[in-house]
């Protein structure tokens, strides 16, 4: 018997979950024009189904059981927009186990227990969709999985979270601190109520541990990711980088370096002229390098309740089509063989290469500068440029220095020495340079 229709449970009604429902209802038609047949949405689960979403729906199709989903036979495809690890790491694994496909936006499930989840779905020979996981309405997810397939991939520079680069572009404008600028974001709706993994990273972490598996068919442990926030920036930074070129971003860096990967997000100078450079406010800009098809350029929307409901249905309509043509994950999940997979070895943060801008906050003496350029000397370090500011002797002051490429933990061992100098005030700042893509 044929199929009248693709039947969708909803796990999570919130406000990803409302722009999911909304853009069924209103692109209905061009959605069944290119799928075959409807996505009709059967049941929707959430804690609260009282709440005027200001949506038309019938209320037969709400529910707080998510049993409910579970038990009937006629779904399809279930979507999970709950968030979080648990339960929602439940609901997947008994959506698999009761004969349904999944759709999810959870890129830190993902992150985290993506393997466990991925192989749950081969066992029940299941689909898992994720394209919103990362860059919400931005295709990257499909772009590596499908696109790309004939291209090893060198690396992924990639700015994933809209919160952050939100502070980070008002904060190059230079008119007002960390502080500030983050209660606008607040205010704007840009920011949650606690955006510690935004602000700290962790959002953008969870981001490139998932690109990364696709990039390299690596198994990736979230754990020995290094991560590192943009809470502790400063001010002055932002304005000495832009003398120097430069712009400030939160990084989230997948090269692959012989066999090993260097993973890592930090705060890092991009020069100024780069494309990923102007990438500002709340949006998202992805570069990946690939050896056929060179840099390309991802751009978007990497939040938000609509763009994300269109990267939810691009899997819905997939998943339809393979259940339309009766056929079970005509491409990979991941996009590799399953056992394809290794451990992925990531290059210890002491190991990891880049340039660096060091910033040394020292009195106007004789000796200051050359004390610094002997100790990096001493270290092997090479200088790319100095810029000193111009101030009276025996006053403090900034000294930047941009370097050559070096190991991190030799960078660290000069910082160590240079401190060491009663000339010196505060710690130094160190921050990385990339030039990826030439």
């Amino acid at each position: 018997m044929s199929k009248k229709s693709i039947r969708v449970g909803l796990i999570g009604f919130g406000i990803v979950g409302t722009g999911v429902v909304k853009t069924l209802i209103e692109n209905s038609e061009i959605i069944e024009a290119r799928l075959g047949l409807p996505l009709e949405l059967v049941k929707i689960c959430d804690l609260n189904i009282t709440s005027d979403r200001g949506i038309k729906i019938d209320p037969k199709i709400l529910t707080t059981k998510v049993e409910d989903i579970f038990s009937d036979a006629s779904i399809d495809i279930v979507i999970e927009l709950m968030g979080g690890l648990e339960p929602a790491k439940t609901f997947i694994l008994k959506s698999f186990a009761s004969g349904k496909h999944v759709v999810t936006a959870n890129k830190a499930l993902l992150a985290i227990h993506g393997a466990e989840i991925f192989a749950v779905a081969k066992k029940y020979n299941k689909f898992i969709g994720f394209e919103a996981a990362v860059g919400a309405g931005i295709p990257i997810v499909r772009a590596l999985k499908e696109a790309l397939v004939a291209d090893r991939i060198l690396g992924i520079y990639g700015i994933l979270n809209g919160t952050a680069n939100f502070i980070l572009t008002e904060l190059i404008k230079g008119t007002a601190d960390f502080n500030t600028i983050l209660k606008e974001a607040q205010r704007q709706g840009y920011a949650e109520a606690n955006p510690a993994l935004d602000i700290n990273g962790s959002d953008t972490a969870h981001k490139i541990a998932i690109l990364a598996t696709l990039a390299f068919g690596l198994e990736v442990d979230f754990k020995k990711i290094p991560i590192e926030g943009i809470e502790n920036l400063e001010l002055e930074d932002f304005t000495l980088a832009e003398k120097l070129g430069y712009r400030i971003k939160l990084l989230a860096i997948a090269k692959k370096i012989n066999n090993e990967i260097d993973l890592r997000v930090q705060p890092i100078l991009i020069q100024a002229t780069k494309i990923l450079a102007k990438t500002d406010g709340v949006f998202n800009g992805i570069t990946l390098i690939g050896n056929r098809v060179g840099e390309m350029f991802f751009y978007g929307k990497g939040a938000g309740a609509l763009p994300t409901a269109s990267a939810v249905i691009s899997n819905l309509v997939d998943i339809g089509h393979d259940i339309i043509l009766n056929q079970q994950n005509a491409v990979p999940i991941r996009g590799f063989q399953d056992n394809f997979f290794k451990p992925a070895k990531i290059v210890p943060l002491l190991q990891t290469e880049s340039r660096y801008y060091l910033r040394v906050n020292a009195v106007n003496k004789p000796g200051i500068l050359a004390h610094l350029t002997q100790v990096l000397s001493k270290n092997k370090i090479n200088i790319s440029e100095i810029l000193q500011e111009r101030r009276p002797e025996n006053q403090a002051g900034s000294i930047i220095i941009l370097t050559y490429r070096s190991k991190f933990g030799v960078i660290q061992k000069a910082v160590a020495e240079i401190v060491s100098k009663d000339l010196i005030i505060n710690k130094p700042i160190l921050l990385r340079v990339e030039d990826f893509g030439e």
